[in-house]
């Protein structure tokens, strides 16, 4: 009897904003989550030009595409903070807004997670600034430099992937470890 196929887990990433949204994403198999591929990441950058309602048009294009392209099972967007400016927090939430409803629609979990804590999964620290987060990313995922010629909002967006999968992992090993002490224990799950 053959073996079953893998099942593959994509996991996307996004750092939310209107001049310029960047993602990333990550695949691994549900079977053996340690092994994990960075599939890619980059920026969605509508025309400057364009008013704020055509910005977000073009990303929900774009992110449609992402999505249709790539089902991700599960989306990781950086949470909400504090602005320096009220209307700047306006606008990233209107961002934010298109992003989940894109996730809604493909039926993705939705994971929102802090700054600090996708900078803390990938370099130990969570007041990291972005050049040290994409240098230890690009070393994690063994991508050889290639994230060096993009900028910084496609590493912020495949950290934010990254964080999503070391989530996935310790809940995957949380299980694996309670399931072995209840059959150790005789009990049933």
């Amino acid at each position: 009897m053959p073996k079953p196929k893998p099942s593959t887990i994509t996991i996307l990433g996004v750092d939310p904003g209107t001049r310029r949204m960047g993602f990333g994403w990550i695949e691994f198999d549900a079977c053996e989550p340690d092994r994990l591929v960075a599939r890619g990441c980059g920026v969605i950058e509508p025309e400057g030009r364009l008013s704020l309602d055509r910005r977000l048009a073009a990303i929900l294009g774009e992110l449609e595409a992402i999505f249709a392209e790539r089902r991700p099972a599960k989306l990781v967007i950086e949470n909400v903070f504090l602005s320096k400016s009220v209307s700047s927090a306006f606008v990233l939430g209107e961002s934010r807004g298109v992003v989940l409803a894109v996730a809604g629609k493909y039926e993705a979990e939705v994971l929102q997670v802090a700054t600090k804590t996708a900078k803390k999964a990938v370099t130990g620290r969570g007041d990291s600034d972005k050049e040290e987060v994409r240098v230890v990313l690009d070393r994690l995922l063994h991508l050889g430099g290639e994230l060096a010629k993009l900028p910084l909002d496609a590493s912020d967006g495949l950290a934010l992937a990254y964080q999503g999968w070391r989530e996935h992992v310790t809940q995957h090993m949380a299980t694996k470890m309670a399931t072995k002490t209840a059959t150790k224990n005789g009990a049933t799950l």
